[in-house]
């Protein structure tokens, strides 16, 4: 984590900026539930992971062509930039 801290001097307040949260890459298929299970609903979760229980390491490795959208009821573009987007 990144973060930038600064002084209030007047309310003796100390605040800290999070700049930037990185987590390391899920290792096991616990580890990959979990991290779907943050980013998304119950429901999405269980449905991407039934289908696509590589879909972390094909999102990180950009092997993206072959995932249909239309076999997964729930995930729509959306959703699926919101996956893109937390996985980099």
């Amino acid at each position: 984590m990144k973060s930038k801290q600064s002084n209030r001097i007047q309310n003796m307040d100390i605040v800290i900026k999070v700049l930037n949260i990185r987590r390391d890459k899920p290792k096991s298929a616990s580890d990959m539930y979990i991290f779907l299970e943050e980013i998304l609903t119950l429901k999405q979760t269980n449905t991407l992971y039934e289908i696509y229980p590589d879909i972390v390491d094909r999102v990180m490795n950009d092997r993206l062509e072959d995932i249909d959208l239309n076999k997964l009821p729930g995930i729509k573009e959306y959703t699926f930039n919101i996956i893109k987007e937390k996985n980099y």
